[in-house]
């Protein structure tokens, strides 16, 4: 991501389910991204390079089975 660029990634539904989407923004608009592997949400992302992030946390709808 560059600098000044947002990453939106997971997150709860309108039925209050994980998602596993992920957006960017590129100049003013939103762009899809790849989709996580598992859907989750309360969770961080931290950029670790150019290419790489680190997950850490959340909880996925497996969390309530």
């Amino acid at each position: 991501m560059a600098n000044g660029s947002w990453l939106v990634s997971g997150g709860l539904d309108s039925t209050y389910y994980s998602t596993n989407t992920q957006e960017y923004t590129e100049g003013n608009a939103f762009k899809h991204g790849h989709d996580l592997p598992l859907a989750v949400h309360e969770h961080c992302i931290v950029r670790l390079d150019d290419t790489r992030y680190f997950l850490a946390g959340g909880m996925s709808d497996l969390d309530t089975q």
